[in-house]
């Protein structure tokens, strides 16, 4: 999770007291503003507005998308062995509720290969991620996404650190559907995220979730969606926190001015230079420069003594109060590691302190 940019937070802050000052008006009036992000949204991600659905969350929109579809009996559902829990269990949820079959598929650089191997007649659903929380690994999701293609299976990507982090057109993509948030690299409003759908798929989904636009739209619902039924009946429906919602248009607007392609290009050099920096101080592996450049993400993990891997989560409480680091513990294939996310609002210099700090725990 990254920090905002001071002009979204202060974006964010101007449209929750305009909503305070009259909440019964401005909840009506909520879903142009709703549209106007969506589409500000959308022309980031070079994707039609009514392709997307916005929710607080990556989790939600996975479960939307992933419990919306509807797939033969008996199917077999794929997923790699580096997912993340929360996903795995919608996936596994879904097979347990409608009698699929869950598979689980070694990932990493030889995942492709190990799939075209575990495919059969009753696979129809592949869901893999873009960018894996563990370790930042990259899944060629192009290439995935056509091989699901030519054998008429269904591909999903959780994409929650790909916002952001990768450059994304959803105009050239074989991709079927793509969730992600906006509050990692994208350094949106917590609890803004979004869901892709391809136009393709509509037929294919049925939501399973209802409310005011299951059946008639209401006239205030109306402004949404540009007059696409489809596009209103996936849309956020009740009362939340709309402000969070409105500053995306403020974040589009802090990448545009900062241009996306030097954003990236910072936070690929300080992901490098933090790699780099913490193995020549600490010794440990680095297990994101395990795989070839093309594989690598923005986030860089670490294997730790065994003294360390042991104490698990609790490091990054002793890390925050004992020496003001922020670090995540990430399991991969059930052993703890430390991972390290930096990002433009860092430097080289909090980098090595960081590092000198690691190392200071042997």
């Amino acid at each position: 999770m990254a920090f905002s940019p001071r002009a979204v937070l202060e974006a964010q802050q101007g449209y929750k007291k305009i909503i305070e000052e009259n909440p019964a008006l401005a909840l009506f009036s909520a879903w142009p503003q709703m549209w106007t992000a969506q589409k500000r949204l959308a022309e980031f991600l070079n994707a039609r507005p009514q392709d997307l659905f916005l929710r607080p969350n990556v989790t939600v929109a996975m479960n939307d998308f992933i419990m919306a579809l509807e797939l033969p009996p008996n199917s077999e559902i794929i997923i790699s062995d580096i997912e993340y829990g929360a996903i795995i269990n919608i996936c596994r949820y879904k097979a347990e509720k409608e009698g699929h079959t869950l598979k689980i598929v070694g990932g990493g650089e030889s995942f492709l290969a190990n799939l075209k191997q575990a495919v059969g007649p009753k696979t129809k659903l592949v869901m893999v991620s873009h960018v894996t929380t563990g370790s930042g690994f990259v899944f060629p999701i192009e290439e995935i996404a056509a091989f699901c293609r030519q054998k008429n299976i269904f591909f999903a990507v959780d994409g929650a650190h790909g916002a952001g982090s990768m450059p994304l057109d959803f105009s050239k993509t074989e991709v079927d559907f793509y969730g992600s948030n906006l509050h990692k690299w994208m350094m949106g409003p917590k609890g803004t995220g979004f869901g892709w759908v391809s136009p393709k798929m509509r037929p294919h989904l049925k939501p399973q979730f209802a409310g005011w636009t299951t059946y008639d739209v209401q006239p205030h619902f109306q402004a949404f969606g540009g007059g696409d039924e489809w596009t209103v009946r996936w849309m956020i429906c009740s009362t939340v926190q709309f402000a969070d919602y409105y500053a995306i248009s403020d974040t589009i607007q802090f990448w545009q001015t900062l241009g996306a392609a030097q954003i990236q290009k910072r936070q690929r050099e300080l992901r490098d230079f933090c790699a780099g920096e913490v193995t020549r101080k600490t010794g440990w592996v680095c297990l994101s420069d395990q795989v070839a450049p093309a594989f690598r993400g923005p986030m860089v993990a670490f294997a730790l003594p065994a003294a360390l891997a042991n104490r698990g989560f609790e490091l990054i409480f002793l890390l925050k109060e004992k020496h003001q680091l922020l670090v995540s513990m990430t399991m991969i294939h059930n052993t703890w590691c430390l991972r390290l996310a930096p990002h433009i609002y860092n430097t080289e210099a909090e980098i090595t302190q960081a590092a000198g700090v690691l190392a200071s725990l042997r």
